[in-house]
């Protein structure tokens, strides 16, 4: 594997590290199960983030960028094991699941999957973007959603972003409606709903824009939506603490 020096070199600079762990996983090995719950199917994969909602990490795999990326995004995660890594909205919503019953947690997943089962396609903005699509393609902005979002903050005229990690964060003046979300699994669409005196400069400022779900289709996709791995982190410290 080709990046594995450089993934090496930065597994032993966070070692130790208080609040930020690099490691690997053999996932044809005792990791296998591991890599199995994440979704993990190529290799090498790269995912970060909570325990309860890795994510794939897009960008580029030498070990400048590889360094860079870590320092800026590794370390306290909000969960609920860590409140105190969480802002006010993401505490409150934490808080709802964790005083739910057992039986009202799976009520409450199910009903998010069945909400998301009725939902259109992701896809771009077909609006005209005001981003460099070439300039940026192997900056550190189209890495993910939160570096595509902080991006669409510090720019007062940014109404709207598509992001397809890794290769392009389309960034729009103009919020589009669902009827104009061109079909491309590639991106996801978000738009800002944050007022500017509550905004908190990062994806929780925006929520997910898909686009018109066609009559009579089914399910593309899984149900993916970050409220459930909220809800399984929930259930998972519940068992523990039993």
């Amino acid at each position: 594997m080709r990046m594995k020096p450089d993934w090496d070199k930065l597994m032993d600079e966070f070692k130790g590290h208080k609040t930020a762990l690099v490691a690997d996983v053999d996932c044809t090995g005792a990791g296998k199960d591991l890599c199995s719950k994440h979704g993990v199917s190529g290799f090498p994969t790269i995912k970060w983030g909570a325990p309860h909602a890795l994510e794939d990490y897009h960008g580029a795999r030498e070990y400048s960028a590889l360094q860079t990326f870590a320092k800026e995004n590794l370390g306290p995660v909000c969960s609920p094991k860590n409140l105190d890594a969480c802002d006010e909205k993401k505490r409150k919503e934490i808080q709802k699941y964790m005083d739910m019953s057992p039986k009202e947690l799976v009520a409450e997943a199910d009903r998010i999957k069945e909400s998301l089962e009725d939902q259109g396609p992701n896809g771009w903005c077909n609006h005209q973007w005001y981003s460099d699509t070439v300039k940026e393609e192997t900056m550190p902005v189209v890495s993910g959603a939160a570096a595509c979002a902080a991006q669409c903050s510090k720019e007062s005229k940014c109404a709207m972003f598509s992001i397809a990690p890794g290769q392009m964060c389309h960034r729009y003046e103009a919020a589009c409606p669902p009827d104009a979300i061109m079909e491309d699994n590639r991106f996801t669409s978000y738009k800002k709903t944050a007022l500017d005196g509550e905004a908190k400069g990062d994806l929780s400022d925006y929520e997910p824009v898909r686009g018109k779900k066609k009559e009579d289709e089914k399910p593309k996709e899984k149900p993916n939506d970050p409220r459930l791995g909220l809800i399984k982190a929930v259930q998972d410290m519940n068992r523990e603490e039993l």
